[in-house]
């Protein structure tokens, strides 16, 4: 009996053992995880209307944006951006598992928002746990007249 009971205790501690070892140094299940700049940099420029409030959204010029609510810019809320790929690598497999809008503010501050949806005509954003849908409305061309 007390064999047997000895003998178990071994197994188990030879089991926990190997499983330790090859989770810690084991490197056949290894999952590299990075962040890359997307391919494609580019949200058209001009504003995108919020679809639930046609008072608010953001304002795309070159590597700028600026979010605007009553049709009224906050300093605060003017930042440069980059698109960011969260991508998962596991060998040769390399798998995207998210699509980023990095924002770099006046204090240098960094926001990570999570794109939903991105095409030349509809932004879909995560924002505070929420998805909110933008739609562009293109650029606002504004003509002086001319004196003669």
């Amino acid at each position: 009996m007390k064999k047997s009971i000895v003998l178990m205790s071994i197994i188990l501690i030879v089991i926990l053992f190997v499983s330790i070892v090859k989770l810690f140094f084991g490197t056949d299940n290894k999952i590299l995880k990075y962040s890359t700049l997307n391919k494609n940099q580019i949200i058209l420029a001009g504003e995108w209307y919020n679809t639930k409030d046609s008072t608010a959204g953001i304002s795309f010029r070159d590597d700028k944006l600026a979010f605007f609510k009553n049709f009224v810019f906050n300093d605060n809320e003017i930042y440069k951006y980059s698109i960011i790929d969260s991508i998962y690598e596991e060998g040769n497999y390399k798998n995207i598992k998210g699509q980023y809008l990095m924002m770099l503010g006046i204090s240098n501050d960094t926001i990570y928002k999570k794109i939903i949806k991105r095409n030349n005509n509809v932004l879909t954003l995560k924002i505070d746990s929420e998805n909110q849908s933008y739609i562009r409305k293109g650029l606002i061309k504004h003509f002086r007249k001319i004196k003669e």
